[in-house]
């Protein structure tokens, strides 16, 4: 999939997660998709989403730098701001974040 995603930065969140309207813009990525029972927690409390997705790989372009991920989660259900969700699997593959707020960009510099 070559499109610019709008995600959300969650350092809270131990993975990247998708909403739906991910997949439903690129069904070359529901090729390999399995499903799979995700839970959601936060600080609003836990919920299940039983008819999730998990995408064995996919690769971000963020800036230049590609960052692989595996077993990526995409939830049923789309979400109205945002693409999806960045966590932390992203940025450990990084030693630095930048976030420009005036651009609205980020880049993650690996080492």
């Amino acid at each position: 999939m070559r499109a610019r995603l709008r995600m959300l930065l969650d350092t809270g969140a131990n993975a990247t997660l998708f909403a739906h309207n991910v997949v439903q813009a690129d069904p070359q990525l529901l090729r390999h998709a399995a499903t799979r029972r995700l839970r959601l927690g936060g600080a609003g409390g836990a919920k299940s989403d039983p008819h999730a997705l998990s995408l064995p790989e996919v690769t971000l372009l963020i800036g230049t730098e590609r960052f692989v991920l595996r077993h990526v989660a995409v939830r049923s259900g789309d979400h109205k701001s945002a693409d999806g969700t960045l966590g932390e699997d992203v940025l450990r593959q990084g030693e630095r974040v930048i976030l420009n707020f005036r651009t609205l960009q980020m880049r993650i510099l690996k080492p």
